[in-house]
């Protein structure tokens, strides 16, 4: 698609990996959200994704599905190689395992009330963009917990990270 931005309402994948680990603790400033995110760059491709662990990145598998070494880059320009993928059979989600850490991991947190603020980190320009939205649903199927967001996001947003004001809520 061409579509230069897409507005309105936006399915997020909550990682059902994610949420089972232990929830956050210290509530983050708005400004420093885009600071966890990492551009990802693969020739002919963009996205984004943050750090799980020091070592261990989070993004979407078609970002980088035909990469086999994509270039991370933070928010001040620092970048790392990636020395090994891992896909899912089954979801959109790839692991990056990098030669160093550039960002801090990301504090997991429970999906905040419906209404709620929310923030995304993507590269859908040369760098990384930080968008602000609200929650606006939450719903489950049998294998998955869904975020509907109302918040902008365009080519380059996917596998970035969502936040509330307490963490990660997913991808």
């Amino acid at each position: 698609r061409s579509v230069p931005t897409i507005l309105g309402r936006l399915c997020i994948t909550v990682l059902t990996l994610l949420i089972l680990g232990s929830p956050t603790g210290n509530s983050a400033k708005e400004s420093d959200f885009i600071d966890f995110g990492v551009q990802i760059e693969c020739p002919g491709a963009r996205g984004a994704g943050f750090y799980l662990s020091e070592k261990l990145v989070v993004t979407a598998k078609h970002v980088v599905e035909d990469c086999r070494f994509p270039l991370l880059t933070n928010s001040q320009g620092r970048s790392t190689s990636t020395t090994s993928i891992l896909q899912s059979q089954s979801k959109d989600l790839a692991y990056l395992t990098v030669q160093e850490s550039i960002a801090n991991p990301v504090q997991l947190a429970d999906p905040p009330a419906i209404g709620s603020v929310v923030y995304t980190v993507g590269s859908p320009i040369e760098g990384l963009l930080l968008s602000k939205g609200t929650l606006a649903n939450v719903f489950s199927n049998l294998t998955e917990d869904w975020l509907v967001l109302d918040i902008p996001a365009d080519h380059g947003s996917s596998g970035g990270p969502v936040f509330s004001e307490e963490g990660l809520l997913g991808l």
